[in-house]
């Protein structure tokens, strides 16, 4: 077996695409023009790379350059890009017998390090691996520390009478509360993803936070894929009080963005109500999961999480490497720094 790896182009864009759909680790994310669009808006350099197999174009790996002063640091997704997962892609993993698929991918990590190292040449990487790809071991032997992270996925394939049997009692009468009070959920448009984007930003700024993600990258992406982003809002008495930024990709739902707290207290919660909606929609249109992303590894919230629908823990790993001048500096930055801002951030 040989494995080359190359600089892809837009002339490319129909091959990286065909991958992406024929991985079965593939996302939205992986999408040229999804990778293209945060490119723009992250301030990064995007590196995509096309891997052939004995000829035959069967991978990719989409890169992000960022130059910060006389440091050039790789990402596999960029900072404040609101991509859980990216990473490289192999097409027909599912097809392939299981020495198959570790040679193909230990080969595929191997030139990526060495791209990585002797083009690019950068001194730090992180690379955050898709949904599903449960195999970080060819980073390790490169020696890049592996970290986990956490989701939440709730299996809809027995139907949604399933979802709600499995529901405790209180989460469902809670919902019918709610429903009662006045509460419903509806699907929006641009104008209810403004509306969302705003109560977010209202929301952080009373916790003394920044949101990251810009209003700009998020509206053109909803441009550029209008029938995959989701909006989902929860009304009472005509207002917005809450929303949820779904995306929908092949047999999927996931949770994106959105869920702020609302302006005042309303209980029931209608964040409950709009996530139980969200799970009726992603069933009534035939898709087989709904995952919350990263919800699971937040210590504060994930009992919060667990206890509504009854979901299944799901493990992926982002994997980090760099130079020892480098891993000082990150560790002297989240030991220091960041809660020194932090600080300040809450005067």
């Amino acid at each position: 077996m040989q494995l080359t790896l190359a600089p892809a182009n837009a002339q490319d864009e129909e091959i990286w695409n065909g991958i992406v759909e024929r991985s079965p680790h593939g996302s939205i994310f992986h999408l040229w023009r999804w990778l293209e669009i945060t490119a723009r808006h992250t301030g990064t350099a995007f590196h995509p790379l096309l891997g052939t197999v004995d000829g035959e174009p069967l991978c990719i790996v989409p890169l992000f350059v960022q130059q910060k002063g006389p440091l050039r640091l790789v990402f596999s997704p960029p900072p404040h890009a609101a991509i859980f997962g990216l990473g490289p892609l192999v097409a027909g993993w599912d097809e392939m017998v299981q020495d198959r698929r570790e040679s193909v991918f230990e080969a595929l990590v191997q030139e990526t390090d060495r791209y990585i190292g002797t083009v690019l040449k950068a001194g730090y990487v992180q690379i955050a691996l898709a949904y599903g790809f449960e195999d970080p071991r060819p980073f390790s032997w490169l020696g890049y520390s592996v970290e986990p992270a956490y989701d939440y996925v709730n299996d809809l394939s027995a139907g949604f009478e399933e979802v709600v049997a499995a529901m405790g009692r209180k989460s469902r009468q809670d919902l019918a509360r709610a429903v009662r009070r006045g509460m419903h959920v509806e699907e929006g448009g641009q104008a209810e993803m403004e509306a969302v984007i705003g109560l977010m930003v209202e929301r952080y700024r009373e916790q003394h936070k920044m949101v990251t993600v810009s209003k700009e990258y998020l509206l053109e992406l909803y441009d550029a894929f209008p029938k995959n982003i989701r909006v989902l809002v929860a009304r009472q008495d005509g207002e917005i009080v809450t929303g949820l930024l779904d995306l929908a990709w092949k047999n999927r739902i996931s949770s994106w963005i959105g869920n702020p707290k609302p302006r005042k207290k309303i209980s029931p919660s209608p964040n409950d109500l709009i996530a139980f909606e969200a799970i009726k929609i992603a069933c009534d249109t035939g898709c087989g999961e709904y995952i919350t992303m990263s919800a699971a590894g937040n210590q504060r919230l994930h009992q919060y999480y667990a206890s509504k629908f009854n979901p299944h823990l799901k493990v992926r790993y982002t994997v980090r490497r760099a130079t020892p001048a480098l891993r000082a500096l990150e560790v002297a930055y989240i030991r220091l720094i960041k809660p020194v801002l932090a600080a300040i951030r809450q005067r």
